[in-house]
């Protein structure tokens, strides 16, 4: 009797699970034929400081990190001593004991915060498909492996693998705030074996394995391959990741199978652990408790001195009996000397600077003008050990893309060979767009990422993964080329009242090593084209046209505007041969298939 295909699938995949368990992750979809499974991460997560049975060590470990502390615990230890104590036995050991549970309470409370915060994240809820069929679990019971079903404005429960979306175009759109501050949306793209899979029953069927990358910090980047029996194996990438901590937006619904979970997902390896935190307040009383506990120390040693030299003077009257100073009298009088004297180092000072900062705190949570009413989001102190460094800040610096600019870009003018446009000069609708012009404006409502989304009064909302992209779209939209509709592999432009679809064949996004974006379209005559953008000296390099006297022009205007403090930004088309387009295509996909590190080789 031979094997069936599936039996002697499910064989190789526990083969390999042997072989590289350590090296990568091999996610078994559903937990379907399962002969060895790798195991994972809790879905729980935990970013509260201690616990019932670590709070007292940690504790007591952070606060004696005060060389105050230090002192005033030697202070009462000594004062424990019969007979050496010129005090009381209780006048340190009160005031700090009070020090130490003022400090303790204000941990107390900042840390209740934020198990609170933990709970209510562990307890959302979630659909995911359980013995065949849908279930309501919270995510700290999500295992790798599960598939999950994720409604529009939902947040990610896990790292998934996108396997399919209501989306007609097998795509869905998130939003990555609270990974790297862009509002903008996000595109992710499903899987081509498994974007067909909308009923929930043919999910419930879905055998195979994910291949991935070890649990890594790299937001961006991420290698798998989907394998299914009788299928061949599917590259994944960071476009069919998506991560916890980002939402789903202008998507019904999306399926997806968990790879990582808890504090093995992207969002909290990027964590670190809660340090104890000082304000420069702090070290600096460190320091000058130092200095005040050496003089303290010279002044004690020059007491017991001056001690001596009077004992030694008064040795010359026989009837007080004197006896011979010896050590064990330096210790003593060495002692006494720093228990009578240790109030020159405040005890008060620490527990002063403990409750004005925590009362601080309470007045930033109730701040108005520090309340953001558009998000609803008031300020909010989650520790009060550095409130004083905000009372320190100098300098402030910021990007003028950002801060500085509320995120908001206006496309100002446009140059093309020797002339210069402005933007209003072009919005008039009865004036012809010259042939170069066109060619950047088209270049422009092209070359992006941005995703459409249509208002409930019909007009257009331009959703960018940056600035740049919204206010460029935006500015072609205003001269009359406007970005209507995006597929996975079209894009619709309005050019003047004329509807055009460009087919895209290829894109290249935008890298720290290439500095430009690249895009191959292909025009409803067949001509195939490659569109960029990106920075002046990225473009110049590979310009064909580099020695022109209108190319030199352009380069000097483009100093010139920086030199003004504008952002620039160049854009550059090529004709593509269809043969040396096949030829580049080719050498692409073979690299894309073997999930090859860094930016494809641009054309």
């Amino acid at each position: 009797m031979e094997p069936t295909a599936s039996s002697s699938f499910a064989k190789s995949v526990s083969s390999i699970h042997m072989r590289s368990a350590l090296q990568s992750r091999y996610v078994i979809i559903n937990n379907k034929n399962v002969y060895f499974i790798r195991r994972s991460a809790s879905n729980k997560i935990r970013t509260a400081k201690y616990t019932l049975i670590t709070f007292l060590p940690i504790f007591l470990f952070e606060q004696f990190r005060k060389w105050s502390n230090v002192f005033f615990l030697l202070i009462a230890l000594l004062q424990q001593i019969p007979n050496l104590s010129p005090t009381g036995r209780y006048t340190t050991i009160i005031p700090l004991t009070f020090i130490m549970t003022v400090s303790a309470v204000k941990e107390i409370i900042e840390d209740v915060k934020r198990q609170r915060d933990d709970r209510d994240v562990n307890n959302q809820q979630v659909n995911v498909i359980k013995r065949g069929t849908w279930t309501t679990q919270k995510w700290r019971n999500i295992k790798v492996g599960d598939i999950v079903r994720v409604r529009c404005d939902e947040a990610f429960p896990a790292d998934l693998v996108l396997l399919s979306s209501s989306d007609p175009d097998s795509v869905c759109y998130i939003e990555t705030s609270n990974l790297d501050g862009e509002s903008n949306l996000k595109i992710r793209q499903c899987p081509y074996s498994t974007k067909h899979l909308t009923d929930p029953k043919d999910l419930v069927e879905l055998g195979g394995t994910v291949h991935a990358e070890p649990p890594s910090s790299l937001i961006y980047d991420f290698n798998g391959v989907l394998m299914q029996p009788d299928k061949f194996n599917e590259p994944l990438g960071p476009y069919q990741l998506l991560l916890r901590g980002t939402k789903l937006r202008n998507t019904a619904w999306i399926y997806g199978v968990v790879v990582y979970t808890g504090h093995e997902t992207k969002l909290f390896l990027n964590f670190t652990k809660v340090p104890y935190k000082q304000s420069s307040v702090d070290k600096i009383t460190n320091v000058l408790m130092i200095i005040m506990f050496i003089l303290f120390i010279l002044i004690c040693i020059l007491c017991t001195i001056c001690n001596y030299i009077y004992h030694e003077a008064l040795k010359t009257h026989w009837y007080l009996q004197l006896e011979e100073y010896n050590a064990l009298d330096v210790f003593y009088n060495i002692t006494s000397f720093v228990i009578l004297f240790h109030n020159v180092i405040p005890i008060s000072l620490q527990v002063t600077l403990e409750v004005v900062r925590f009362i601080q705190a309470m007045f930033i949570n109730v701040d108005l003008e520090m309340y953001h009413e558009e998000s609803d989001i008031p300020a909010t102190a989650r520790t009060s050990n550095l409130n004083d460094e905000l009372g320190q800040v100098k300098y402030i610096f910021a990007d003028k893309t950002g801060t500085l600019t509320k995120n908001s870009l206006l496309l100002k003018d446009i140059a093309v060979g020797s002339g210069s446009y402005s933007i209003n000069f072009l919005a008039n609708a009865d004036r012809p767009v010259p042939n170069d012009v066109h060619e950047l404006l088209l270049c422009m409502t092209i070359c992006h990422t941005a995703i459409p989304e249509r208002q409930p009064d019909g007009k257009i909302k331009y959703n960018a993964e940056s600035t740049d992209e919204r206010a460029l779209v935006d500015a072609a939209a205003r001269i009359g080329y406007v970005f209507k509709e995006r597929t996975h592999d079209s894009i619709v432009v309005n050019v003047r009242g004329t509807k055009h679809v460009f087919q895209i064949l290829c894109t290249l996004e935008f890298s720290s090593e290439r500095r430009m974006m690249s895009v191959i379209a292909k025009d409803r005559q067949g001509r195939i084209k490659l569109y960029c953008k990106g920075s002046d000296d990225a473009i110049t390099e590979k310009a064909s046209l580099s020695g022109s006297r209108n190319f030199l022009n352009l380069l000097k205007r483009v100093d010139r505007l920086a030199e003004e403090g504008l952002r620039t930004l160049c854009f550059a088309v090529k004709n593509l041969p269809k043969r040396q387009y096949e030829q580049w295509k080719a050498l692409h996909d073979r690299r894309w298939v073997r999930c090859t590190e860094g930016p494809a080789t641009s054309p």
